[in-house]
């Protein structure tokens, strides 16, 4: 699988074991011993270290680079399930348990590890019983988070920053996001420095044991995260940038289209599809720019993870784009939940207040029209406003012959098309993301390109009361069928904080309180009616809706373990359907936010502010 780098000095061995998280504390006697046996290797970015189900041949130790862990279905679908960071051991598990390899682990960038042969690890184990200690504090360690179902910190230290056109300001933008505070330190590298610091004219061949490579491992170690800037006139270091990077970093300006580099073919295709590395993509556009200038070019060329729109001189801009970088961005899950949705608004509002920055937002029904508005660039209180002019009447309601729905959805329709435009979900100023429900295939659909309106209409088309979205051969319905609080949205675009605001309390016993159900047809169209004293029944929609949501109520526990803060205003006392009481349900959404929002601050200075 790897490169044999053939024998090093015993000594230069022993250092590294010593750097290693799970036998560092190992006396040297015992580091020693197993230094004489272990054997040095390369792994190249995108080159498997072992793989799924395959036999347990060896103990690896990863000295410098970066891992990815990688399990196989039976179907052939691939799941990421971890990273392996330097000083952490592969393959322990198998090897002590005498089973095949359970995952596939690939180089995401060049790694140099430490290997030991099964025949060997059997050999020193009896004789050094602490290092089997150490192997079985570290299974423990991993299993205990795998059952908390905790997510896992992403820490990428090395950042590729790339042009993926002629022009782009890979320097300048480097510079800009160096200059900002934050916890972690961030220091730029070109190509200047490495021969200023080498004092060489060339950066040679490519390889993790040449002068370049070790100087760079150097910087590493001093625990900066390094920008390794590219040049669009030096392809050597470039290509050297993106193959030592943990993430990659393309930088275009927004009016210009992509590619026209000695590297085209890394910006087209992902040349390391199985090690996943992280790809960005920053589009610059002019200071004053009222609107981002359409991603849908770069999109259409570009294999990316995420991108982003940024205005050099615009502060909030290169704040955003750093806390991505250093894995400190902070996610907004909103969930449907119609009228009761409302509360979302007040919770931008605290949010606002607290000075609590969202980078990436994601929604259902509901959660997906506040949220849209937020990553438009509105205020909580603009947010608030156009809100009520669409929603806060009985006009959302324009009820028609109900073949399809009891609602035809052309006053909604109209708001949202007067709210954003032609602006489509890739243009947002922030990342976005809104999902519906196929009917036809019986699978969510996740909004991330084209026109806004329609990928919000088609969230909040809630069955029954609004008409299905066609969709080419697909008719879409409002989300909340098969995912009404998608937080794995916001894991998925790496953000280090997730907020998730769900409107739809876990424990509804407002449906059922001194509920009492008539017999007969008419008796029950009387109560409706004519509410006798102490007794109530469900109103149908009330009763729908709630059938609706069930779905997410189950998965409650696993959102609540993907989310650094749940919130769950308590709205059981307004109806579906009421927009009556839009402020006060604002206001309920506000109290409970603000609450929970001081709480977590209080209690995680690390949540980064505005």
């Amino acid at each position: 699988m790897g490169t044999s780098l053939g024998p090093r000095p015993l000594d230069d061995t022993v250092a590294a074991l010593r750097s290693t998280r799970v036998l560092g504390s190992l006396d040297d006697g015992v580091l020693r011993s197993i230094a004489e046996a272990a054997e040095w290797e390369m792994v190249e970015a995108g080159e498997a270290v072992c793989e799924q189900g395959a036999p347990a041949d060896a103990l690896y130790l990863l000295i410098s680079g970066r891992l990815s862990v990688v399990t196989t279905t039976e179907h052939g679908i691939e799941r990421m399930v971890g990273h392996v960071y330097p000083g952490e051991p592969v393959g322990e598990m198998a090897l002590l348990s005498d089973e095949r390899r359970s995952a596939t682990v690939r180089a995401l960038r060049d790694s140099v590890l430490l290997r030991l042969d099964q025949s060997d690890f059997r050999q020193l184990i009896p004789q050094h019983p602490a290092a089997l200690l150490a192997l079985n504090r570290l299974l423990i360690e991993r299993l205990h988070d795998l059952l908390q179902g905790r997510r896992s910190k992403v820490l990428e230290r090395v950042i590729a920053v790339v042009p993926a056109c002629p022009g782009a300001p890979v320097r300048a933008l480097s510079t800009r996001l160096t200059e900002l505070p934050g916890a972690r330190r961030l220091r730029v590298i070109d190509a200047t420095h490495v021969r200023e610091a080498l004092g060489t004219a060339t950066i040679g061949p490519l390889g993790p044991h040449d002068r370049v490579a070790s100087w760079l491992e150097a910087q590493e170690a001093t625990g900066d995260t390094l920008l390794l800037v590219g040049d669009a006139e030096d392809e050597a270091w470039t290509r050297r940038c993106l193959r030592h990077a943990d993430r990659i970093l393309f930088v275009g300006v927004g009016t210009a289209s992509p590619g026209g580099l000695p590297w085209s073919e890394v910006i087209a295709n992902r040349t390391d599809t199985h090690a996943r590395r992280r790809r960005d993509l920053a589009l610059v556009h002019p200071d004053d720019a009222v609107a981002p200038s359409p991603a849908g070019p770069w999109l259409d060329t570009l294999d990316v993870d995420l991108h982003h729109h940024v205005r050099l001189g615009v502060r909030p801009d290169i704040k955003r784009l750093r806390r991505f970088i250093c894995g400190e961005a902070v996610g907004l899950s909103l969930s449907g939940g119609a009228a009761r949705g409302l509360a979302h608004l007040g919770v931008l509002r605290a949010l606002e207040e607290l000075q609590v920055p969202v980078d990436f937002v994601c929604g259902t029904s509901m959660g997906a029209i506040v949220g849209s508005q937020l990553a438009l660039g509105l205020s909580a209180a603009a947010a608030r406003a156009s809100t009520k002019r669409g929603f806060g009447s009985w006009k959302i309601f324009d009820w028609t012959l109900p073949v399809t729905s009891a609602c035809g959805g052309r006053w909604f329709e109209a708001h949202l098309r007067a709210t954003f435009g032609d602006r489509g979900v890739e243009d947002l100023w922030l990342p976005f993301r809104c999902v519906s429900a196929s009917l036809i295939r019986a699978q969510p659909v996740v909004h991330r390109r084209g026109p806004v309106w329609r990928a919000v209409l088609a969230s909040s088309a809630l069955p029954g009361v609004f008409p299905p979205i066609v969709e080419g051969d697909d008719l879409l319905a409002d989300g909340v069928l098969l995912d009404n609080l998608p937080v794995h949205h916001a894991v998925e675009a790496g953000c280090g904080h997730i907020i998730a605001v769900n409107v739809i309390n876990t424990l509804d016993t407002t449906m059922a309180s001194g509920m009492v159900l008539p017999s007969e047809p008419l008796q029950r169209l009387a109560e409706r009616l004519l509410p006798g004293a102490g007794r109530r029944t469900p109103g149908l929609t009330d009763y729908v809706l709630r059938s609706f949501f069930l779905p997410t109520l189950r998965d409650i526990e696993g959102i609540r373990r993907k989310s650094d803060l749940y919130i769950e205003p308590p709205v059981n006392q307004f109806h579906y359907l009421d927009v009556r009481p839009f402020d006060e349900i604002v206001e309920v959404g506000y109290g409970a936010a603000r609450e929970r929002l001081a709480a977590w601050l209080a209690q995680s200075p690390s949540v980064p502010r505005r």
